[in-house]
């Protein structure tokens, strides 16, 4: 599940703010806390502390998004998951599904009905938007998306299997998703 989810992420490294036709007011900076704060949640012991976590990380995307737009009225779902996907992007965090499966299971449910709920189901969306991406959905052509990612996936495949010689050599097995039978195409499957 994790090495899925990280695998399509590498493989998605070309995207930028203008194929998610983000503002182009937002630049790499503006990022930096959103990602500190996703990276953050898997540090947190508790589904509370990993939900205020989360719902920091949105406050600061909402920010950013007012600052970028220049306006002071709450940014739309359409302002905010096209962020929460960059951000994703950018952060990878490597347990992300875990955690987020996590707070499901484990706050009580009462406690997911206003903001902790609808910034959890965004980021869930921006992870399965992640998972599923389509050129038709970006600002790309299709072309250009499936060239860009296939070369995005021969890199990472090759790092999977400079990582596995790596681990032959170091005598430790080998390791990673080669070692376990899991490959690009599984990756994106």
């Amino acid at each position: 599940m994790h090495r899925q989810l990280l695998a399509r992420l590498q493989t998605l490294s070309f995207l930028t703010p203008v194929h998610l036709d983000l503002p182009p007011a937002l630049t790499e900076a503006d990022f930096e806390a959103p990602v500190q704060l996703l990276r953050a949640v898997e540090a947190k012991r508790s589904p509370r502390d990993k939900v205020d976590c989360i719902v920091e990380m949105n406050r600061a995307v909402q920010e950013m998004i007012q600052r970028a737009k220049g306006e002071e009225a709450q940014p739309s779902a359409d302002d905010i998951l096209p962020v929460l996907i960059y951000v994703v992007k950018l952060a990878a965090p490597p347990q992300l599904q875990s955690q987020l499966q996590f707070i499901q299971e484990f706050r009580h449910p009462d406690k997911l009905l206003s903001e902790a709920g609808y910034v959890l189901t965004c980021l869930l969306s921006a992870v399965h938007f992640l998972q599923t991406v389509r050129a038709d959905q970006l600002s790309i052509s299709r072309a250009d998306f499936e060239e860009r990612l296939r070369e995005s996936a021969q890199e990472v495949e090759g790092a999977g299997a400079a990582a596995y010689a790596a681990g032959l050599v170091l005598g430790g097995g080998g390791g990673g998703a080669a070692a376990e039978g899991e490959g690009y195409d599984d990756a994106l499957g």
